[in-house]
């Protein structure tokens, strides 16, 4: 049975503070990790940081859930002027949202594609998953989570800082920028506005500039 104090703590609203978020600056060095280390196994060819340094990208670009980054498909990848649009599926592959993302996500998924096609030789056909697991099916969302963190641990940041946490930058970045908490609210999936106004406390505090760049 719960104590006093467990049930209070239960009971206590969630926030969103400083402690859950990447700063824009270790965002960009987790970026630029993957980035060093993705050029590294293409050129030996293998995979692995090839599609992790996609995948952190697009958690901290897009502020997708990880089963929403597991679902993705070629088809869901629309580019415009700009940027792009991805069509967001939840599992089983059921529609979501529309999320827009800026140009430097957009050139990383075309480029990726190219890769998947002109150097591993990797069907792309527009129902073919952007990030395909063992046996081309969807990455489960603890296998994601865990690249994630060895992506962190190798740009040494705090171990505490997981794909989630990426989301709350994201989040805290995109309202940084637009000041629009119902775009901030469609660009998520929030159900209702409560959720994105945690954001607007924190928003403030981080680096404008350097937030923007890397989102947009």
């Amino acid at each position: 049975m719960a104590t006093a104090k467990e049930q209070a703590l239960s009971e206590e609203p969630y926030q969103i503070t400083m402690d859950k978020l990447l700063s824009p600056e270790q965002v960009e060095a987790l970026l630029n990790t993957c980035k060093r280390l993705a050029k590294l196994d293409l050129a030996s060819g293998r995979k692995v940081w090839v599609v992790r340094y996609l995948m952190v990208h697009l958690a901290c670009g897009s502020g997708l859930r990880a089963c929403e980054i597991a679902w993705l498909r070629v088809a869901d990848f629309h580019r415009q002027e700009g940027g792009a649009l991805l069509s967001v599926r939840r599992p089983k592959g059921r529609s979501h949202r529309v999320v827009q993302v800026g140009p430097k996500l957009a050139d990383h998924i075309s480029e990726h594609l190219q890769v998947k096609r002109m150097t591993w030789g990797e069907a792309c056909g527009p129902q073919e998953l952007i990030l395909p697991g063992r046996g081309a099916k969807p990455y489960t969302t603890a296998a994601l989570c865990c690249s994630f963190r060895k992506a962190v641990e190798a740009a040494k940041l705090p171990g505490s800082y997981s794909l989630r946490n990426a989301r709350h930058s994201y989040s805290t970045f995109l309202l940084a920028k637009t000041d629009d908490l119902r775009y901030v609210q469609r660009q998520l999936g929030h159900a209702n506005q409560s959720m994105t106004v945690l954001y607007r406390d924190v928003a403030p505090k981080i680096n404008y500039g350097l937030a923007g760049d890397l989102i947009w």
